[in-house]
């Protein structure tokens, strides 16, 4: 959050504290004076054009006069304060001196500085240096490569008075997750929703306000949730059930990726406030508000789907994986879900499947794999063909109790396009995860027996068991 409205003068704090602390170069001159230096520091990327942000809760100044000792001073920034101008009184014993000034703005909770600059300032006695000379302080904290900030929930409806805390996730150009980066929240319509520095946003009048979440790092990375306010609230959901689970996709494909709630009583109901998100925009990139997810480029990506929900936000989400041109795809999914649940005591019907698209006018004429899994959480009961599907395979079921099967098969026909190699069934054993790692060491073409597999995208599937 970025404060600004007042204008600070921090001459009284620092009054008589540099007195006679810096000399002019020439020590023997007689133009000996007091000079006022008034700096008005200037934070960029804050998300606003002037103002302190919000995380910054102390300043720390160091002046450089070689040869003299530098000189560090550290004071607060009151709660509240919007904008500073940092006035230093200073004697000189000569003429003109150069006065080099480092500036950290520091978030006293972790020691973390996140604005710094550094500049030089001619001083001359009784010449002040005005209102304000602008020190420009540029970001220097965590997130300084973020690629995208996501705020939750996305969409949400409150009564008149009620209070909501918005959290964000913010990803930097590698896909991990930015911890400690300050952030901004605004209310475009204050009359309707304001928001404090926290995030916690609180409703004021009926109607509707966008709540916009900037980054600290980088002002142009924002996110918005609509809050709407009413005294009518739509049912909350306990759970989220998106469809599909998993998906094989080619560079312009488009799918929608349709979501169910479940209300405290079982009930199937339609969620409100959902919204949508995908973790990885460069491969998949998902409308916010439908839900429908555009192929972008070759590669994988999680869309995660979210809702107000009872216990806060519910969610769920799907791995949506787009082939590149000449790689076939090959996929252990339990359930028809890339991250399957299942209740202990249950079945799970974990499926290998293979993806063809990608390698149009080709054909499957045989392969090997091997699938492992956690026997803490599954128990493995059968494996077979399924109808529609490949060659019925071969199986070798000798390690299954240990967690591993084998299998292959081969057909001089071939088949093309998607299909299923086996469907493996399990009994879930007890609460647990197990990955369903999967192995293919053969996967060839029917009548040019290419190898497809050094090319091939292996998908290994998980399931959880509660």
């Amino acid at each position: 959050m970025t404060r600004r409205l007042v204008c600070a003068s921090v001459a009284a704090l620092l009054s008589g504290a540099l007195l006679g602390c810096l000399e002019a170069i020439a020590p023997g001159s007689p133009h000996a004076g007091a000079v006022s230096l008034a700096i008005a520091p200037l934070f960029v990327d804050a998300g606003a054009e002037a103002g302190v942000p919000g995380d910054v809760d102390l300043i720390r100044i160091t002046l450089h006069n070689p040869p003299k000792s530098d000189t560090t001073l550290n004071f607060p920034v009151a709660p509240g304060q919007d904008s500073i101008i940092i006035s230093i009184p200073i004697t000189l014993s000569g003429g003109v001196d150069t006065v080099g000034v480092t500036f950290q703005a520091i978030r006293s909770s972790d020691n973390t500085v996140l604005y710094s600059g550094l500049q030089t300032f001619r001083l001359q006695p009784g010449v002040p240096t005005g209102s304000g000379s602008p020190l420009v302080a540029k970001y220097v904290g965590p997130g300084g490569n973020i690629a995208s900030i996501a705020i939750v929930p996305r969409a949400t409806t409150i009564k008149p008075g009620d209070t909501l805390a918005f959290g964000y996730t913010a990803l930097d150009s590698s896909g991990a997750t930015i911890l400690g980066m300050p952030v901004l929240f605004a209310s475009r319509n204050k009359s309707i929703v304001t928001v404090n520095v926290g995030g916690v946003a609180k409703g004021v009048a009926l109607g509707s306000s966008y709540v916009v979440l900037t980054s600290g790092a980088r002002s142009s990375v924002k996110d918005s949730a609509l809050v709407t306010v009413s005294n009518v609230i739509p049912p909350s959901v306990v759970s989220l059930t998106g469809t599909p689970g998993y998906g094989v996709m080619l560079p312009g494909d488009k799918v929608t990726y349709a979501v169910t709630g479940t209300d405290t009583a079982g009930k199937t109901v339609t969620p409100a406030g959902l919204s949508f998100t995908s973790r990885t925009p460069a491969v998949a990139t998902v409308d916010a508000t439908t839900g429908v997810i555009t192929a972008v480029a070759s590669g994988r990506s999680v869309i995660v789907a979210q809702a107000p929900s009872t216990t806060g936000t519910a969610f769920d989400s799907t791995l949506v994986v787009v082939a590149a041109s000449g790689s076939a795809v090959v996929a252990a999914i339990g359930d028809g879900r890339a991250f399957d649940v299942a209740a202990a005591g249950g079945t799970v019907k974990v499926r290998v499947l293979v993806d063809l698209r990608g390698v149009p006018g080709d054909t499957l004429g045989s392969y090997n794999a091997q699938l492992n899994w956690n026997t803490a959480a599954l128990t493995y009961v059968s494996s077979a063909a399924v109808s529609g599907g490949f060659a019925a395979p071969t199986l070798n079921e000798t390690q299954t109790a240990s967690g591993q099967l084998r299998f292959g098969s081969a057909d001089p026909t071939g088949s093309a396009g998607a299909f299923a190699l086996v469907e493996v069934t399990f009994t879930a054993a007890a609460a647990g995860s197990s990955p369903l790692t999967l192995g293919v060491t053969d996967l060839s073409t029917a009548k040019t027996f290419l190898q497809l597999q050094p090319a091939a995208v292996i998908v290994s599937g998980a399931a959880t068991v509660h």
